[in-house]
């Protein structure tokens, strides 16, 4: 039987230590990694991924109308800038109650991606 010499109990205590350690854990790995878990992050990163130096304006669009597709998911990243020497992006929060300010900003010249930086929030 289980309960002989208290087995149960450091079975139980076990068990709440565990879940003591991975509650903070989880909230460490959301912080530090949140495209890990967060889907949203997920298309976000997607999107900023698959942007490549060289693309043109209408490319690095056709990729965001790509991973935000009018009739998907995920809502539209807010845009910020859309100048002749930048594309600039926040992530939509979605109806969280944070705002977010998640940013991608896309360098161009003669209308083609010299560069991109990602503003983790």
């Amino acid at each position: 039987m289980l309960v002989k010499g208290g087995r149960v109990s450091k079975i139980v205590g076990g068990i709440f230590m565990g879940i003591a350690v991975l509650i903070p854990v989880y909230f460490v790995v959301l912080a530090a990694v949140p495209h890990l878990i967060d889907s949203r992050y997920r298309t976000y990163w997607a999107f900023y991924q698959d942007i490549e130096v060289g693309m043109d304006r209408a490319e690095v669009k056709g990729l965001l109308a790509k991973h935000y597709p009018e009739d998907g998911n995920r809502l539209l990243p807010k845009t910020i800038s859309d100048s002749e020497s930048e594309l600039g992006f926040f992530m939509n929060p979605e109806g969280s109650i944070h705002p977010n300010r998640e940013g991608i900003f896309i360098d161009l010249e003669d209308d083609r991606v010299v560069g991109k930086r990602y503003s983790g929030d």
